[in-house]
């Protein structure tokens, strides 16, 4: 089911007062939180979208509050960072490009800790000369282990709205139009919506409410590893399973 209304900023920000990405200081940018993840359908997001008008204030910058995201990953020949995730192992990994709506790109290293915190490194860079390889001092730095030679894997787009609550404790992203390409082959889902509330206490939270009281549970979802999983039949799947299904019996 496609959306009813139009995904265009003036339908996002009616409604919402607004937050420009200039008035955030640094340490809203919540590199070291804790995530809950959701998915989502189109008539959910409709309806969730519009009880949190009045609690959560919308990004906008340049007028814009729909931001795409172009995202590169890198794995080992074997997939490390994706056998990891597979099989719940923690800490883990996930290295990536990842270019902006205002043209900036990083360098991210994204980890998870065994207590369910995530950080984020990155490293600005020009995406147009990149060579991973410059950056093996960075990486080893950043997460304690050689891991080179990395290749391009999954390359994921989308597009994202993001909200603050009142407080500033709490980030909520919404990422629409999932498309990934593995070496050529693509696999999308459009009608999906990708949910995160990014924080350190999600019991006072008024989304994680909501979500409770809708009986949407939370689900363990990695942009990278959803995309392989559904583009790699040599890579295992069998911790994916329950999600996989669950997309399935959601949108088919």
């Amino acid at each position: 089911m496609t959306l009813s209304v139009p995904l265009t900023s003036d339908y996002i920000c009616e409604g919402f007062s607004r937050v420009l990405f200039s008035e955030l200081p640094s340490e809203l940018l919540l590199s070291n939180r804790k995530d809950l993840k959701y998915i989502i359908d189109n008539d959910s997001f409709l309806l969730i979208f519009e009880k949190l008008k009045s609690e959560y204030d919308i990004l906008v910058n340049d007028g814009n509050s729909l931001f795409e995201y172009k995202t590169q990953y890198y794995d080992t020949a074997d997939f490390r960072f994706y056998a990891d995730h597979q099989r719940g192992k923690l800490p883990r990994q996930k290295i990536r490009t990842r270019t902006y709506q205002d043209g900036k790109s990083f360098l991210e290293i994204k980890s998870k800790d065994n207590k369910g915190f995530t950080r984020k490194i990155r490293n600005e860079i020009d995406i147009s000369t990149f060579v991973i390889d410059d950056y093996d001092t960075f990486i080893y730095n950043s997460i304690g282990f050689k891991v080179l030679p990395l290749l391009k894997t999954l390359t994921v787009n989308y597009k994202r709205v993001s909200l603050y609550d009142k407080d500033r404790t709490e980030k909520i992203t919404f990422d629409f139009f999932y498309n990934a390409d593995h070496h050529g082959r693509t696999y999308e889902r459009t009608q999906m919506v990708l949910v995160e509330s990014k924080g350190l206490n999600h019991k006072h939270s008024l989304f994680n409410l909501l979500m409770h009281d809708m009986r949407i549970g939370p689900v363990s979802f990695s942009k990278y590893c959803f995309g392989l999983s559904n583009l790699e039949s040599c890579l295992k799947i069998n911790n994916f399973m329950p999600l996989l299904k669950t997309v399935k019996k959601i949108f088919n």
